[in-house]
């Protein structure tokens, strides 16, 4: 069984910093931006997907013992509401059974365990802000399987971080605004919902905060979402207006992106331990929009 070549910078080696760092669930959507980020602040990082597949402990436990990572990031997941209702077997396994194994894994070679979760292991039906000591109802496959997984990582394993966001954003296909300004690019009206809430989260913003917690001496779970929020709608109209389209492209409707209802969270385990401050989403999304310009100009081309 072949795997992925470690990413480093090779002209900075002698400065690379020394944690070996198993980033699981490296092809999809966070895990890639995350390989990205740490490979570039000079990590080395140990990037698998499926040629070690996180249901299966046999091989888990193999790559483990053999690279013996410092930390393991397990972003390995299946997301997606409609998809996870469809698939939830599969879904179980992944989000459930992967991170129950990555907890053993850890336990074997005495590693950091960073587990990705979800805002969508609570209802949805609360007004107010929902913190870290908030008891999780997910009424969803997806939400279920999930704290599914955050549960046998907490009774297997004490040396944990399980960070929850919310509404996580970044420029891939299949991406929420990646989507968005296909469709707007080609002229298209695009339904979104003004019936869901959350506070929207860059992945470059979660790679940050994941780097923080990584290095410090903190464990536990942490809510790691922007500042404020809004619903879909909003952000959608907002997004577009800072690079330059009409916000009328946004009209109110259905859409496939999560869950109705109130999902905003309150990052209180980050304001109590005072290790770091989430950007507002406004600022986090105009931040994103700037990098990003050069992507959009060229969708405009085509």
């Amino acid at each position: 069984m072949s795997n992925m070549t470690p990413f480093f910078c090779a002209e900075r080696m002698e400065r690379m910093n020394e944690l070996r760092i198993w980033v699981t669930g490296a092809h999809g959507k966070l895990g890639q931006n995350l390989v990205s980020y740490l490979s570039e602040n000079e990590y080395m990082v140990l990037p698998t997907d499926q040629e070690v597949d996180v249901c299966r402990l046999e091989e888990v436990m193999h790559y483990g013992e053999s690279q013996r990572p410092d930390v393991i990031i397990n972003c390995a997941a299946i997301t997606g509401i409609s998809k996870c209702e469809r698939h939830e077997l599969d879904a179980y396994k992944v989000n459930t059974l992967g991170a129950r194994n990555m907890a053993l894994v850890a336990q074997r070679i005495h590693a950091k365990l960073i587990q990705i979760s979800t805002d969508d292991v609570f209802q949805g039906e609360n007004d107010q802000k929902l913190n870290e000591f908030e008891k999780p109802q997910p009424t969803t496959v997806y939400g279920k399987s999930k704290l599914a997984g955050e549960e046998f990582i907490k009774e297997l394993y004490p040396k944990h971080i399980i960070i929850r966001s919310s509404w996580l954003y970044g420029n891939q296909p299949g991406n929420f605004l990646y989507d968005l300004f296909k469709q707007v690019v080609n002229n298209q009206q695009v339904e979104v919902s003004k019936e869901q809430f959350s506070s929207p989260t860059s992945v470059l913003s979660l790679c940050k905060v994941i780097e923080v917690l990584m290095n410090g001496n903190e464990y536990g779970l942490f809510h790691a979402s922007c500042e404020g929020q809004c619903s879909r709608y909003e952000f959608a109209r907002r997004a577009l207006e800072i690079a330059g389209y009409s916000p009328d492209h946004v009209i109110s409707g259905h859409n496939e992106y999560g869950q109705t209802g109130n999902f905003v969270l309150e990052n209180l385990m980050l304001k109590m331990t005072d290790i770091y401050t989430m950007p507002s989403w406004q600022d986090d999304l105009k931040n994103f929009i700037e990098q990003i310009k050069g992507d959009l100009n060229e969708k405009e081309e085509v």
